[in-house]
């Protein structure tokens, strides 16, 4: 809530009227298709040249750059379903496999495109397969190869490989795109910034203004291989080119005593994790200090604003820990109701897919509340449906 986005969109426009850079040459990047489409709508909204301003995600832009290559073609990029159908037959050779079991292979083998890191490639599938992974990974690849499919680690690893050794290519991008600003920079991977980093480099050494905006406090997609050490390392410089680093401290979006509750209990936890690390190691952990030396932020609203209640449930003598979770939901659903809140501004949020069936399930039977979500009411997440 600190205006991140509002701090790219204004230098979208600065950019253009301040110092006259084509709005062709600009290119914006961020992490999702929905939050590139919300940008160019929100630079809209003040400009007439957000048709002509190239908005984004990574993938998008690593497509564009295949394309024009020849490297890919239209209708060769893999979906899900497709993925699946190609290693189902080769994991079905070997033995009987479950979905789940498919998609942990195909998981797996992203993980491995994108990293290298055969360890921790195979934490990702059951025990009784991990010996199996690299002759599947083979075949995987020869099928794949087969039938011309190229899904979106593909494109990482051939973006890289065409950037690096085709000097035409790499020239006619870097020209392209002269002056590149990227969203939520803390969740880039790798590879991604290996790709970014030979155009962005380019265009530093022409003396071009580029825009790097995160936060590694709001890494949150580790799991796809985003690395928030990127961005923490990012203080002084990039290669030859010094980084000047503005940090924005205000929150507008939330009330003051929410802030206020981050800021005790994240500077509170920075201490504990440290305290722990230096225990271990003999030192203090210095990412960490210097990932959360500006955690605190300022309010912009009213104060006394915000409410904030933690509870910490475990398992009881009575009931499991997730029925004691529904249990307190419902409860406390039943005292924000009656103390006037309405339904429409209340917000269940679940860190995986597969509890909205049960939340809902339990909604439907023990309250007179109904749960609206798109997984609640799909027929597949019922839990009638085997």
């Amino acid at each position: 809530g600190s205006g991140k986005t509002f701090t790219i969109t204004k230098r979208i426009l600065w950019l253009i009227h301040e110092k006259e850079v084509a709005p062709e040459q600009i290119l914006v990047i961020t992490f999702t298709r929905e939050a590139a489409l919300s940008m160019q709508q929100r630079f809209a909204q003040t400009s007439s040249f957000a048709s002509s301003v190239n908005f984004g995600t990574f993938h998008s832009i690593f497509y564009q750059i295949l394309l024009r290559s020849g490297r890919v073609q239209p209708g060769n990029l893999l979906n899900e379903k497709q993925k699946l159908n190609l290693i189902y037959p080769i994991l079905k050779k070997n033995k009987e496999c479950s979905a789940e079991i498919a998609k942990s292979f195909l998981d797996a083998i992203a993980y491995y495109k994108n990293t290298g890191e055969k360890e921790k490639t195979l934490e990702k599938i059951p025990e009784e397969w991990k010996n199996c992974f690299p002759q599947i990974y083979r075949e995987y690849e020869s099928v794949r190869t087969k039938v011309r499919g190229v899904d979106f680690d593909d494109m990482l690893k051939e973006c890289e490989e065409l950037l690096q050794n085709n000097t035409p290519q790499r020239e006619y991008w870097q020209k392209r795109f002269s002056h590149i600003l990227i969203d939520e920079f803390q969740d880039t991977s790798r590879m991604q910034w290996d790709n970014f980093r030979l155009l962005l480099l380019e265009g530093l050494s022409q003396g071009a203004d580029s825009l790097i905006v995160g936060d590694v406090k709001q890494s949150i997609y580790r799991w796809r291989n985003g690395d928030w050490g990127i961005l923490n390392g990012l203080k002084t410089n990039i290669e030859a080119f010094p980084v000047k680093v503005k940090t924005l401290t205000t929150n507008r979006r939330s009330a003051a005593n929410i802030i206020h509750f981050n800021n005790e209990v994240f500077t509170a936890a920075c201490e504990v994790l440290n305290n722990i690390y230096k225990e271990e190691q003999k030192k203090e952990c210095k990412e960490l200090k210097e990932a959360y030396n500006d955690v605190c932020q300022e309010t912009y609203k009213d104060p006394g604003k915000g409410y904030v209640k933690v509870e910490f449930l475990s398992d009881t003598e009575d009931m499991t820990y997730m029925e004691n979770t529904l249990h307190h939901l419902g409860e406390e659903v039943e005292l924000l109701v009656a103390q006037g809140v309405q339904l429409k501004d209340i917000a269940i949020l679940v860190r995986k897919n597969r509890s909205i069936p049960l939340i809902a399930d339990y909604f439907d039977k023990n309250t007179s509340y109904k749960i609206v979500s798109d997984e609640a009411f799909r027929l597949d997440a019922s839990l009638a449906v085997c």
